[in-house]
C-alpha cells in the first residue's frame, strides 16, 4: 500500500512537471514568434525634464501661518 501510494505521487509530480515545461516552453515560443511579427512595441522616449516649481515666498503669509500655528498649540497645552 505504501509503495503504490509513493508511486502515485511519483507519478503525479512527474506529470505536473512536464506540464510546467510544456507552459513555459509555449509561452517562450509565442513571445519568440510575437517578437518577430510584431517588434518589441513601441520605442520609449526619454522623459522631458521639468522646470522646478518657481516658490514664491509671501513672507506675510508664512507669519500668519506660524503665527497661528503657534497660537493653536498655546490653547491645546492650556486645555481649551
Amino acid at each position: 500500500m505504501f509503495a503504490e501510494g509513493l508511486m502515485l505521487m511519483v507519478l503525479g509530480m512527474s506529470v505536473v512537471f512536464l506540464f510546467l515545461g510544456l507552459l513555459v516552453l509555449t509561452i517562450n515560443s509565442t513571445s519568440f514568434i510575437l517578437r518577430k511579427f510584431i517588434g518589441n512595441g513601441p520605442e520609449e522616449r526619454p522623459p522631458v525634464p521639468r522646470a522646478p516649481a518657481r516658490v514664491k515666498e509671501d513672507k506675510a503669509a508664512i507669519a500668519a501661518i506660524v503665527a497661528s500655528v503657534f497660537d493653536h498649540s498655546q490653547n491645546v497645552r492650556e486645555g481649551g
